[in-house]
């Protein structure tokens, strides 16, 4: 049986996907249902942004630089808008993220998800929601792909950011600990 604080964690990682997606589900769009371009929308924050989307993997040298491993590298330096393009100075949306995996599903594969995005800033303005990185809320970004694009489906990842990570966080001690984003080892008897 999971802990107190993972049903806790559990229910309020519930509680934000359900107030998230009932805040995108229905935008008003100005389009009629199936009329222009077929669009895929991803929503939400680093995790769908492509955030990670610079690495190629883990070098075989141990030399301390990332050459060979980082896309955004040119040999002297770092480039982030090789990766990043327009966005790499804010929302970090990647030319590898899972969107542009799409494929034939759709016309347009548009990425609206911002790196260290919280909830607040998927949900539409008139609900509360916020700008984030010099944008408007994502869920009236969709209204607006919605009034021209006929959007079959949209993938929303948000709540890390809403939960700190990543954060240190404090324990019942007032110890600090990191944060990692690794299952934790249970033993053999204990539940996690």
């Amino acid at each position: 049986m999971p802990s107190t604080p993972h049903r806790a964690l559990r229910a309020l990682l519930a509680l934000c996907t359900a107030a998230g997606l009932a805040s995108v589900a229905a935008p008003s769009a100005h389009a009629s249902p199936g009329t222009g371009p077929t669009a895929v929308v991803t929503m939400g924050d680093s995790y769908i942004s492509g955030e990670a989307g610079r690495w190629l993997g883990n070098s075989l040298t141990n030399s301390g630089n990332r050459n060979g491993t980082d896309r955004a590298w040119t040999g002297s330096g770092y480039d982030p808008s090789r990766v990043y393009g327009t966005t790499a100075g804010g929302c970090h949306r990647s030319d590898t993220a899972e969107v542009r995996s799409a494929g034939p599903l759709a016309t347009s594969l548009i990425n609206l998800a911002c790196s260290g995005a919280t909830t607040e800033n998927v949900v539409r303005a008139s609900q509360g929601g916020l700008a984030y990185k010099g944008e408007a809320p994502q869920a009236d970004q969709l209204a607006a792909v919605a009034a021209s694009h006929d959007v079959e489906l949209i993938a929303l990842s948000i709540g890390g950011n809403d939960l700190g990570f990543p954060a240190p966080r404090t324990t019942s001690s007032g110890t600090r600990t990191a944060t990692t984003t690794s299952r934790p080892r249970s033993t053999p008897g204990s539940t996690v």
